[in-house]
């Protein structure tokens, strides 16, 4: 088995070796023959080591050498609930200003994934 990223290709992609429909971002375990269909003849996954996986996961802090947490600094993109509340036409100029490729076709949930992402 291999893990594998969704980096490229449709928001919300489907295929029957993935577990979920999924989004830019998301992690899946296939098997090797997936992998390379999906990475190599597609390009729409890449492989990811197992360290690559264990860094994603930390996001809510950090932690120094004595065991201390540290704050991370407030991310520049707009918070969850802004995100909620905005109009599609408002989270469509966003992504533009993301440059997020297909923000054109999707959907105001897609939209808020994409930005999260981004």
């Amino acid at each position: 088995m291999e893990t594998i990223r969704h980096v490229d290709g449709p928001g919300r992609f489907s295929h029957a070796a993935l577990d979920h429909v999924s989004g830019y971002g998301d992690t899946h375990e296939v098997t090797e023959s997936a992998a390379e269909y999906l990475c190599d003849d597609r390009g729409l996954f890449e492989r990811v080591e197992a360290t690559d996986v264990e860094f994603t996961e930390v996001k809510d802090g950090a932690v120094d050498e004595d065991g201390a947490a540290e704050e991370l600094p407030e991310p520049d993109s707009p918070s969850v609930d802004d995100l909620e509340d905005k109009t599609v036409d408002e989270l469509s100029d966003l992504a533009a200003e993301a440059e997020i490729e297909g923000r054109s076709s999707m959907t105001k949930d897609e939209l808020i994934d994409a930005l999260r992402e981004n």
